[in-house]
């Protein structure tokens, strides 16, 4: 197994961040948007015994040309399967604008919601052209627009914290989408409910763009492994120059 150094970051658990699982982050460039999101849940036995871990996707296809995500209770996906049978069937439909078909999406999407665990919705699109990503807390939240960098889940703030700090070291898609990774694998490193490549938890990743169909990976761990590495020794280089420029 790899040795596996971290950030010296320290996350701060606030807006009930620690009872909620999955880490879901999200960037969006110009003309793209990159989501990416771990890949560990469990089944939740009784008080007296260990929950069950086992391996799960957790971005799926959302009306045809949209992504969707979840950090929480994972039963809301058994709606979302509901709900895009009715739309394949044709006794549902939504407008492929987000801004528009999103909202309207979302509550259908609630309406199948018949328990009390909180569920973070994340959904994906593009408005005319344009990308877009609304977020809403089930059972009961309101539905908003995410900024251009945005983390949903457990430690969302140290997600956040890193998403920004590193962004602009990106000038490229395939950068963006190894800090998106990155930054899981980061935060997996601190908090328990956010699964780890290094014990088989695969990260899942997607790089939508206006026009074309979604495609989400589920990457090989000893490659996500070794990629993550090279990107820590970057920032590692980053920071030890930044530091020596600024030494007194």
């Amino acid at each position: 197994m790899l040795q596996v150094p971290c950030l010296p970051i320290s996350p701060v658990a606030n807006d009930g961040e620690l009872e909620t699982m999955t880490l879901i982050v999200a960037i969006q460039t110009q003309d793209s948007i990159i989501m990416a999101a771990d890949g560990m849940a469990y089944v939740q036995e009784p008080s007296d015994t260990a929950n069950i871990p086992y391996e799960k996707i957790k971005i799926h296809r959302a009306n045809s040309s949209w992504i969707i995500a979840f950090s929480g209770w994972a039963g809301i996906e058994v709606g979302h399967v509901g709900l895009e049978a009715e739309i394949e069937r044709g006794t549902k439909s939504f407008d492929s604008d987000i801004s528009i078909g999103g909202p309207p999406y979302i509550e259908a999407l609630r309406a199948t919601y018949s328990t009390s665990p909180k569920t973070r919705v994340t959904l994906a699109g593009f408005s005319r052209g344009l990308p877009r990503i609304l977020n809403v807390d089930f059972p009961g939240g309101s539905v908003y627009f995410a900024d251009k960098i945005s983390a949903n889940g457990a430690q969302k703030t140290a997600a956040q914290w890193i998403l920004n700090m590193f962004s602009g070291c990106c000038t490229s898609i395939l950068d963006f989408k190894e800090l998106a990774l990155f930054t899981i694998w980061q935060v997996a490193h601190q908090e328990l409910t956010v699964g780890q490549i290094e014990r088989g938890y695969r990260l899942s990743v997607c790089v939508l763009k206006a026009g074309q169909p979604p495609k989400i990976e589920q990457l090989d761990t000893q490659l996500t492994l070794a990629r993550m590495n090279r990107w820590l020794e970057t920032i590692q280089r980053a920071c030890s120059s930044f530091l020596s420029s600024t030494a007194l």
